[in-house]
């Protein structure tokens, strides 16, 4: 599959009940799809799953004419289920620890004009209240994103058009659907505006996040930070200089109010992937730029870990061949590690999502499948980014599938929210939920490693001590790739292609091991 436009590629991927293969990809965990759900609804366009906090998992999946809302228990069996065409442009979901349903949108209160709209259902699927919100002048508004604080609350954001003028609106919802205080902010006439995402911190301050597309060559990102109260206290443009792309797919807050900015920066012919914090203010403290060889590298996603240290993930252009990345930063914005997911078809993967959740990382996108198409798929990393378990999902008839959303419940377990294309113009909701093991492990301890360099490595791999016996460089999926009698100081690693491998070194009745990253 080879690269669009590195334009396209960051303005599309921001603005945009089947028999299933499971392929397991070796580790040294036994790791399993504990069950799955892909319904028939006609041709799906997004979904989103949540869980609450008894391990219920709920789905939503919205086409152009319907909206399709479940709920399974922790063992996949359906409990309830609703769809509404009321529901037209549906958002966004939230899903509380009580098992509270938040579903945002918009909805058409007269003939072509449509309100910001969020409708709550119960545990249950039984309906609680609606509200709705209408800026003067605006005939349609769009809520794109929601979140709902511990009392209640849900704090919603979009967008609308007043004559040519975007405007970005904000407001929160009080329980019964009233909305307590609504804010405003304007943008350029005939200028693009897309919301990405919105966040809260530890104090109950809302990010709203978007982009401000003024030409296809031009965009610039923006957030606009309130208080818990609806005080506004700032927006904030951010063009870094030299480049006319500035996008961010994804805002963290730290608990110091500090926000992490993740995406990309770019011209119209190199894109880079970009990581900046940002003081309470929304001043930049420290930025970095990668810089791969071939000018064409996003990250889609980040998340922190109890010190503070950043993970990331995206994909990145290597020789033509679209691969995930992932990478691990202090909090003061130095690289720690970095590595190179290149799936079986070693043409294409993504990596759209990472959560980090105490004793390592998990990933999710799209890699290439058994054919020309592309699989969801899954994996784990302990906190040196090393591949634990990996797996991968097929859809019925070997079409594309789609990723849309992850989430974690109570235990850890993965959920999957995805597009199955099964059929011409069918494309089925997929829920998948995915076991996390703790197995057995081999011993990679300190006492059972070897010292390699350089690491990342081109073509010759040395030792810092002369080891003895035999070699054996297997990829991360098991199979062998190189072996040999160790009679030197180094390995010729030049004919194998880029990747992460495993290197095994047997004296006797000794085993060592070393992970190694081949650029």
């Amino acid at each position: 599959m080879k690269t669009p436009s590195t334009t396209k590629i960051i303005i599309t991927r921001f603005l945009l009940t089947a028999f299933g293969i499971l392929i397991f990809i070796s580790g040294n965990y036994a790791q399993e799809l504990l069950w799955k759900n892909s319904t028939d609804y006609g041709y799906i366009i997004s979904g989103k799953a949540g869980v609450d906090n008894e391990n219920n998992v709920y789905s939503l999946f919205f086409s152009f004419d319907d909206s399709y809302l479940e709920k399974f228990d922790e063992n996949g069996t359906l409990l309830w289920s609703k769809s509404d065409t009321n529901w037209t442009s549906v958002g966004d979901m939230y899903v509380t620890a009580q098992g509270n349903i938040y579903l945002a949108g918009s909805k058409e209160v007269f003939p072509n004009n449509f309100d910001a709209y969020c409708v709550v259902f119960n545990a249950q699927g039984l309906f609680q209240y609606e509200g709705y919100y209408s800026m003067t002048n605006v005939s349609n508004e769009l809520i794109t994103d929601i979140l709902v604080d511990d009392d209640g609350y849900a704090y919603l954001s979009g967008y609308g058009l007043i004559d040519t003028v975007f405007h970005v609106f904000a407001f929160r919802m009080n329980p019964g659907g009233t909305v307590s205080w609504a804010q405003t902010e304007n943008f350029d006439n005939e200028h693009f505006v897309q919301i990405g995402s919105s966040e809260m911190d530890d104090s109950g301050n809302l990010y709203v996040s978007g982009v401000h597309v003024i030409s296809v060559d031009s965009v610039q990102h923006f957030i606009i930070k309130y208080s818990k109260n609806g005080q506004h206290i700032y927006t904030k443009k951010y063009v870094k200089a030299g480049y006319s792309l500035t996008i961010a797919y994804e805002i963290i807050p730290d608990q110091d109010q500090n926000i992490i900015f993740v995406g990309a920066i770019g011209t119209p012919t190199i894109t880079r992937g970009y990581v900046a914090k940002l003081d309470q203010n929304g001043e930049v403290i420290w930025d970095y730029t990668f810089n791969p060889a071939s000018n064409e590298m996003v990250l889609y996603s980040a998340d922190l870990d109890e010190n503070g240290n950043i993970y990331v993930s995206g994909q990145i252009v290597l020789s033509n061949d679209q691969e995930g990345y992932f990478a691990k930063m202090s909090p003061d914005g130095n690289v720690i590690w970095e590595n190179i997911y290149s799936g079986a078809a070693n043409s294409y993967d993504a990596l759209f999502k990472v959560i980090v959740e105490g004793e390592g990382c998990f990933f999710a996108g799209q890699t290439m499948g058994i054919t020309t198409k592309t699989d969801l798929f899954l994996m784990k990393t302990d906190m040196a980014g090393n591949i634990i378990w990996e797996a991968q999902y097929d859809g019925a008839e070997h079409s594309n599938d789609l990723f849309e959303y992850m989430t974690n419940d109570r235990d850890n377990n993965l959920l999957i929210s995805g597009l199955t294309e099964e059929a011409y113009q069918k494309r089925f909701g997929t829920i998948l939920k995915y076991s996390n093991p703790t197995g057995i492990k081999e011993d990679h301890s300190a006492s059972n490693t070897i010292g390699i360099y350089p690491n990342p490595v081109q073509d010759v791999l040395h030792f810092y001590d002369q080891p003895a016996g035999s070699y054996t460089i297997c990829s991360i999926k098991g199979a062998e790739i190189l072996s040999g009698q160790l009679d030197a100081s180094e390995i010729d690693i030049s004919r194998i292609h880029q990747g992460v491998y495993l290197l095994r070194i047997t004296d006797g009745n000794l085993i060592y091991y070393a992970k190694f990253v081949k650029q």
